[in-house]
């Protein structure tokens, strides 16, 4: 099951933020500037090197496992998440 989230409210409340605001903030910075991500306890990670659609079910770890992020990416011929909210996303790696 694939659902199209509306822009705006339902992404606020996942803390997610659309191509279009993320190319916004972007474009304040110089566009030579590299890109990194935060490290697992510190420290920073070189950054993406592609952006790729994928989908996701939505909320499926337990909070309580802070390490893992609330999402997963649903993997072709997987049926693990059989029955959760899906949406496609842009995943930077």
């Amino acid at each position: 099951m694939r659902v199209r989230v509306s822009l705006g409210a339902p992404l606020k409340k996942l803390n997610m933020i659309t191509v279009a605001q993320l190319i916004q903030q972007l474009q304040k910075h110089d566009p030579q500037l590299p890109v990194v991500l935060s490290g697992y306890e510190g420290g920073v990670y070189c950054g993406p090197s592609n952006a790729t659609p994928v989908t996701i079910a939505l909320n499926i770890n337990d909070p309580e496992d802070w390490w893992y992020g609330p999402h997963e990416i649903v993997h072709e011929g997987f049926q693990e998440y059989d029955g959760a909210e899906k949406i496609t996303a842009i995943y930077l790696r």
